[in-house]
């Protein structure tokens, strides 16, 4: 983002601090940082960006500046590449505001995560929160392909399902090994063995072994689709 977008970002969140964007002081310490950037980090959806803006009233967001530039930086790194694991990756750039100096620190999504410093924090609304066992459990598994890829479309609407010689929920293979058959579904929950689907028409709800599962798109919908089958030994 450059000077304009970062000003933007910043008057959107003037009133109260969002999701992506955090307001903090220049006295904001190796701790608080270490926190807020794995939050951020756990949390930020593929393709969105986070924002800490420095130098500014966390409460009131008036602008206070930065005195010591040099010793921020080196706070910021020793907090994101040294304290976390695995290392939070992050950029910083100075910004002119209401005639004071402040810097935007900006966290991109991470391919990496989970990240940890001690117990692993996720953003919730505008708060950071200590992850729950559920939340944790969606961090860990993301680390997998196949359950990463079919937890992004957890609560973002309906899949494309793709039954080939199966039928959802029978666990059984059909006689008729050309059977092919399409339906919508919505993601209840995966783990490293099972995916959970919700399908609307028929009010059923499946747990069909991830072992079955192909994930690939639909490009005509623009969504998920998981072509299932009978897993085979």
């Amino acid at each position: 983002m450059n000077a304009a977008e970062l000003l933007a970002r910043l008057s959107l969140g003037q009133s109260s601090e969002t999701s992506f964007i955090e307001r903090k002081p220049e006295s904001v310490n190796r701790a608080e940082l270490r926190r807020e950037g794995c939050a951020f980090a756990n949390s930020i959806p593929d393709g969105q960006e986070a924002v800490i803006f420095i130098g500014l009233h966390d409460k009131s967001g008036a602008p206070t500046g930065i005195q010591n530039m040099d010793s921020l930086q080196n706070r910021i790194h020793d907090a994101l590449r040294i304290d976390c694991y695995p290392p939070i990756e992050y950029s910083t750039q100075e910004v002119a505001y209401q005639g004071k100096t402040i810097l935007a620190l900006t966290i991109p999504a991470s391919g990496r995560k989970p990240h940890f410093t001690g117990p692993a924090f996720v953003r919730e609304g505008s708060r950071t929160r200590i992850a729950s066992e559920e939340a944790l459990k969606e961090l860990l598994l993301s680390q997998i392909d196949k359950c990463r890829e079919i937890l992004r479309w957890k609560g973002k609407g309906l899949i494309t399902v793709r039954m080939v010689g199966y039928k959802l929920g029978t666990k059984r293979p059909l006689s008729d090994t050309h059977y092919v058959a399409g339906t919508e579904c919505l993601v209840r929950d995966c783990t490293a063995h099972v995916v959970t689907l919700e399908e609307p028409a028929s009010g059923y709800t499946h747990s069909e072994s991830l072992s079955g599962v192909v994930v690939g798109y639909d490009d005509e919908r623009r969504r998920l689709m998981l072509i299932v089958s009978y897993p085979r030994p």
